[in-house]
């Protein structure tokens, strides 16, 4: 099994620097997402929607999660996953 894991590599490893975006992405959604569960502990959740100019809908974390890991599907398919490194023609 050891050797199985030694002989997988990556022909196209600089790929995954493409998370970075993702993960930023992610962070800033999850950020604002903690602002608005902030603002209800400041103010009555009653009064919200007479202070905010517009009206506050629950969001789902499931379309996040699901653009995450079809973003990291995507960037795994794209550095290259092979069990044999095979010469790449270079032109």
């Amino acid at each position: 099994m050891n050797d199985l894991l030694q002989q997988f590599h990556f022909l196209r490893p600089w790929w995954f620097i493409a998370l970075l975006p993702a993960c930023l992405c992610a962070l800033a959604l999850w950020l604002n997402q903690k602002q608005d569960q902030q603002l209800n502990r400041v103010f009555n959740p009653a009064f919200l929607p007479f202070l905010l100019d517009k009206v506050q809908v629950q969001r789902k974390k499931w379309p996040l999660l699901g653009l995450l890991l079809l973003w990291g599907i995507t960037v795994f398919a794209l550095a290259g996953p092979v069990w044999q490194k095979i010469p790449q023609p270079v032109e």
